[in-house]
């Protein structure tokens, strides 16, 4: 049996989109006979008991509460050199890890921190580790950071660690395809964003909850974060489907994000009565959302093209396999196109109704790669 290290700084029982994937992973590798698994990150243990788990605290600055965001700009961001994970989580991590002995590290981006912990490990015990990447999003190579010199240097240490990496999955043939100049290709496996096998079959067991049947129900699920801007959305409040109008639902927005919502449907002139919002929630209750209402609408970026390498956004499979009935402005269409073969059912002036044929499951895909990068070994 192989001992395999998850290096996760964030994890269960944090709520977000980003750990989905996290926990459905560590389930995956929880149950595999071949590897015995070990998990070291930063959360606290708030009494939920996970197995084979380390909660090592991150010492210095410590992470806030993010602030409430003041606008819904798609203006890019600057690349840091130093985060507080890596100041304060990467040298206690380190510390707890160094003698030990492993044959895996698996280590997910975000954050590059963990991953730089997987390559200084690797360093340390004369490579005999084998790391393993796993890019949901990429670190210097993402569109959405400003091109500067900070940027070039940090380009430089990932391509390093890249080429050093034995294994690298990703999200995107996008990011795939740009990988390819940077290492051997035959080293690089596309596990898309793929629905768990117990969320798919949890949400066969929700109910469904009621809505005004007068109108017709579209829900957004998840965090308005830069480059969602949900001015698009907004002007759907215009169509009418079904020969009913349009109610709008934001699951996951703090106050000011509603306050802001409501502000620019106002200036729009448009109903704010058919806007409703729910706080952020935990996975079981966003999959009851969605599965509740008549379809759902991405927001995408469309400032950060997938093509050009751009994670895309987890809840899309979600959306697939829970309701599959999804909305999405033309030029976010045209995003999501260059990457998968959508079905387009309907347009209703800049939006199209689409569908995605993908009922695979992530423990399905993920288990082949893992037995291939075993086998291999």
């Amino acid at each position: 049996m192989k001992k395999l290290l998850y290096i996760t700084k964030n994890f269960p029982p944090e709520i977000g989109g980003g750990l989905r994937r996290i926990e459905a992973i560590y389930n995956i590798l929880l149950k595999n006979q071949k590897i015995e698994l070990e998990v070291v990150t930063a959360q606290t243990n708030k009494n939920c008991e996970y197995k084979n788990v380390r909660y090592i605290k991150q010492l210095f600055f410590k992470d806030r509460e993010k602030q409430e965001i003041t606008n819904f700009d798609s203006s890019k961001s600057s690349i840091k050199l130093f985060d507080k994970a890596f100041i304060g989580w990467f040298p206690n991590v380190i510390f707890h890890i160094i003698f030990r002995k492993y044959d895996y590290i698996l280590a997910p981006c975000p954050h590059f921190t963990n991953v730089i912990i997987g390559f200084i490990y690797k360093l340390f015990r004369f490579f005999r580790p084998r790391l393993i990447i796993e890019y949901r999003d990429f670190f210097s190579f993402n569109p959405s950071f400003n091109e500067s010199f900070k940027k070039k240097i940090l380009k430089v240490l990932e391509k390093i660690i890249i080429k050093s990496s034995n294994y690298i999955i990703t999200t995107t043939d996008s990011m795939r395809s740009i990988l390819n100049n940077y290492t051997n290709p035959g080293k690089i496996f596309l596990v898309r964003n793929y629905i768990s096998r117990n969320d798919k079959q949890a949400v066969k067991n929700l109910k469904e909850m009621s809505f005004n049947k007068n109108y017709y129900h579209i829900g957004h699920v998840g965090k308005l974060n830069v480059g969602r801007n949900p001015v698009k959305v907004l002007t759907f409040l215009n169509n009418k489907i079904s020969d009913k109008n349009i109610a709008l639902h934001f699951v996951g927005v703090n106050e000011n994000e509603r306050k802001m919502i409501i502000e620019l449907c106002n200036k729009m002139k448009l109903d704010e009565k058919r806007l409703f919002f729910y706080e952020t929630v935990d996975r079981k209750k966003s999959l009851q959302y969605m599965k509740s209402f008549d379809g759902l609408i991405l927001i995408v970026n469309n400032i950060a093209l997938i093509k050009d390498g751009y994670g895309i956004p987890g809840k899309l499979y979600d959306y697939i396999a829970v309701n599959n009935n999804i909305f999405l402005d033309k030029d976010g269409f045209n995003n999501i196109c260059s990457e998968f073969n959508c079905n387009k059912k309907n347009e209703f002036d800049n939006f199209i109704n689409f569908s995605i044929n993908d009922n695979e499951t992530l423990d399905n895909v993920f288990n082949k790669v893992l037995d291939k990068i075993i086998t291999n070994d």
